[in-house]
């Protein structure tokens, strides 16, 4: 499902406590179906290559640059080493 909840979104992401669920022992070949069918976890990184990136030339709006900005400020800050 999209982040609006609908199926309209290009890109699939599965919600963070299903995705702690299917990581456990038992849920490993539900994990590889959904995987196979393209159903990722959606993580900051994911959301900036699969979304902001491809989108780079129309994804920022008035309505969102500061926040868009802020974000990416605070992944950067979170994966420089």
């Amino acid at each position: 499902m999209g982040d609006n909840g609908t199926n309209d979104s290009e890109y699939i992401f599965v919600n963070k406590t299903i995705f702690a669920w299917l990581n456990e022992k038992a849920q490993k070949g539900i994990k590889q179906w959904l995987k196979g069918l393209g159903v990722d976890e959606r993580t900051d990184l994911t959301y900036l290559h699969k979304t902001i990136i491809p989108n780079v030339a129309c994804y920022i709006t008035r309505e969102n640059a500061i926040k868009t900005i802020k974000m990416l400020f605070m992944l950067f800050q979170k994966n420089a080493t």
